[in-house]
């Protein structure tokens, strides 16, 4: 038997109305007259999903909240906001001069990282990728110096 539930969620902060529904594990969202399907959702994760589709990810706290909730990691969100504050004060264009390297971007990548170039270290968006990757395959956030400060 085929069941479907519909939920509508407004987040007037976001001015984003999210609506979707749940029809045997398939999920269909429908964002500002667009539909996105998610096959691999079910009902207690599409809040979550819905959350982060929400987030304004033209701006880098929005993408960060965003990628973290992607990544099933929306419990560290404040964590990860006062390590950043730390590290970068949310400054995408930073740079911290070490003795004989240098760390860059929002997330003050270390210069000796050599699987992300300077321009995506500086981009918000890829350096953050990268950071969620990186937290995921480590383990934890300790690779920052602020994350062993908080």
């Amino acid at each position: 038997m085929k069941t479907t539930t519909v939920l509508k969620i407004v987040l007037v902060n976001c001015m984003i109305t999210v609506a979707f529904s749940v029809a045997q594990a398939q999920t269909v969202y429908t964002i500002e007259n667009k539909q996105v399907d998610y096959g691999w959702c079910n009902l207690e994760t599409d809040v979550c999903v819905a959350e982060y589709l929400a987030y304004d990810q033209n701006t880098p706290e929005g993408y960060v909240k965003y990628a973290l909730t992607k990544a099933g990691l929306e419990s560290e969100i404040d964590f990860v906001f006062k390590m950043i504050n730390c590290e970068s004060r949310w400054k995408t264009d930073a740079i911290g001069l070490n003795q004989s390297s240098f760390d860059r971007g929002l997330w003050q990548i270390w210069s000796g990282h050599k699987n992300i170039s300077n321009e995506d270290a500086f981009d918000y968006k890829k350096a953050t990728d990268w950071a969620v990757n990186k937290r995921l395959n480590d383990g934890s956030w300790s690779a920052w110096v602020c994350a062993n400060k908080i």
